[in-house]
């Protein structure tokens, strides 16, 4: 392939070499370039491996570096400065931000060496991904010697030559990237191929296989016996925490005052118990996956992802939990100088109360119902879905009962029902058939859990029918129960079934149904008054 570089620098320092460039004042840099990689040379789709592109591409770049004086006194004077690539654009943008990290080339689950910079149209990833084949490939070849593999010095690169062909180039770009000669970093990696290539031959030796497969068997069985120890050692734990809470005991207490019910305390022991019970199943999973899959080539690979996902969410929840930390300290000072505070104004009220402390016009009876006021003062305002604002006094929040009914309506759903009363003319089952039916119609209402239906009492003239429904969105539930009792009426009024809620009573005779006109049955009249006529009674 033959790449061609067009670029020009729009402000700043000229383009020139690492070594000039690192010598240089630096400024303020904008420039533009544009490379295009052509498919010239030999392709041959039958080689293993093949060091023409056989495609067109084309790279357009512009930069913009501001310097950093800090970040250039912080650089060791040996390494040159990043910045002095092929291109005024991607200096621009080495300068701003140095790619040292670079990419790992990954055999067989294990990392070899790093890339640091494109060659051509093909990024740093695509070179580590096409490199770690191609080693795979020759490793796997057992008529490839390792020692068939050499390195050639050129002008501007280092060829890694194997049989007459490049398989690889270590570039100028590279060098500066890694911080280190280019001839250096060259035999370094031909070494480290090399030993990659007999490394990965071993593993597949009988011996290798045998003392990975033993490993594996061994680590496996080591971690089945610590799962199982973690197992009846936390039932033994959660069965005495059980036994102590049937004899209620164990409540924790500062001298007569009950902090924590023995309920209360005994669940949260209890749940403890469990989250370090799955710590320890995490942590011991991590270790198989560690030694068991790593034991053998053909599982090793799996392993560094699988630990991949292993850690990603453990991480997540880690980086959470120190995310929390600085509002818990927030928290508990807030706690901390309300609860001293309250603490303050008690002792004075209780001075008061006992004649130690006097104010003219106020009686020291007043003092615990004034104590009460006080406590009350902050109240939590919360807005109605009519967008009315309520004011909750503080002592209302701590006393009384909240009920949450979003926490399992995404797991589990929230129930919400409603009663329809029906008369007893009306077969029960029919009803059953008609509120399943009404509700199904609701889009909001889940499929699964099925809604269900209760009959709550038989009253003087009706059933009590309870419809209950699962839904997800519970912050709809106006809306969930003004579409729910529209369908009921729409149901019932199509089969025909009249609703008498909360009651009804009516002279049937010469009186119309109360179903609507459009669901009454065609030709219908009301029905005319019956009169029916008896001979008298004789003697």
């Amino acid at each position: 392939m033959t790449a061609v570089l067009f670029s020009v620098n729009l402000a700043g320092n000229p383009a020139m070499r690492a070594r000039e460039f690192a010598k240089v004042p630096r400024k303020t840099i904008v420039g533009t370039s544009l490379r295009a990689v052509a498919p010239s040379g030999q392709y041959y789709n039958a080689k293993l491996i093949d060091p023409s592109a056989n495609r067109w591409s084309f790279r357009p770049e512009i930069g913009v570096a501001v310097p950093d004086a800090s970040a250039r006194q912080a650089q060791p004077p040996s390494q040159p400065t990043p910045g002095a690539a092929s291109s005024p654009a991607q200096a621009a943008v080495e300068q701003a931000e140095p790619r040292a990290v670079g990419v790992p080339v990954i055999v067989r689950g294990r990392e070899v060496f790093r890339i640091y910079g494109p060659v051509g149209g093909f990024m740093a990833a695509e070179r580590a991904e096409s490199v770690a084949r191609r080693l795979e490939r020759i490793a796997s070849d057992q008529s490839i010697r390792p020692r068939d593999l050499t390195v050639e010095h050129r002008e501007t690169s280092s060829d890694f030559i194997l049989r007459g062909e490049i398989v690889g180039t270590v570039t100028d770009d590279d060098a500066v990237l890694a911080g280190k000669p280019r001839r250096e970093v060259a035999d370094q990696l031909l070494v480290t191929i090399r030993r990659v290539i007999e490394d990965t031959r071993a593993e597949f030796s009988a011996r290798a296989l045998a003392i990975g497969a033993a490993t594996s068997a061994a680590a496996t069985l080591v971690f089945v016996l610590l799962a199982g120890t973690v197992v009846r050692v936390s039932r033994r734990v959660l069965d005495q925490l059980a036994e102590r809470r049937e004899r209620r005991t164990g409540s924790l207490r500062i001298q007569r005052v009950e902090l924590l019910s023995v309920e209360r305390w005994h669940a949260l022991l209890a749940g403890g118990v469990r989250l370090v019970r799955a710590a320890a199943f995490v942590a011991l999973t991590g270790a198989w996956i560690e030694v068991a899959l790593n034991a053998l080539p053909w599982t090793r690979p799996y392993a560094r992802v699988t630990l991949i996902w292993l850690e990603a969410p453990l991480a997540f929840l880690w980086n959470g939990a120190l995310a929390i930390v600085p509002n818990l300290f927030y928290l508990a000072i807030i706690t901390f100088a309300a609860t001293g505070l309250l603490r303050l104004i008690r002792l004075v009220f209780d001075g008061i109360k006992r004649g130690a402390i006097r104010f003219a016009g106020f009686d020291p009876e007043w003092a615990d119902s004034t104590y009460s006021l006080v406590r009350v003062l902050v109240v939590a305002h919360v807005r109605t879905d009519k967008n009315e604002i309520v004011s909750i006094p503080n002592g209302v929040v701590l006393t009384g009962a909240i009920v949450n009914y979003t926490k399992l309506a995404a797991a589990h759903g929230t129930i919400l029902h409603t009663s329809v009363t029906i008369g007893y003319d009306a077969p029960w089952r029919q009803v059953h058939d008609l509120l399943l039916t009404a509700a199904r119609r609701i889009d909001l209402v889940r499929a699964d859990p099925k809604p269900f239906v209760l009959q709550t009492s038989l009253d003087d003239s009706y059933v009590s029918y309870q419809i209950n429904v699962y839904t997800d969105r519970p912050e709809r539930m106006l809306d969930i129960y003004s579409w729910l009792h529209a369908s009921i009426q729409d149901a019932f009024n199509e089969a025909g079934v009249e609703i008498m809620s909360p009651s009804y009573a009516a002279l049937r005779d010469g009186n119309s149904t109360t179903i609507p006109k459009a669901h009454r049955p065609a030709g219908y009249d009301a029905p005319g008054f019956r009169v029916e006529a008896r001979p008298p009674r004789q003697g």
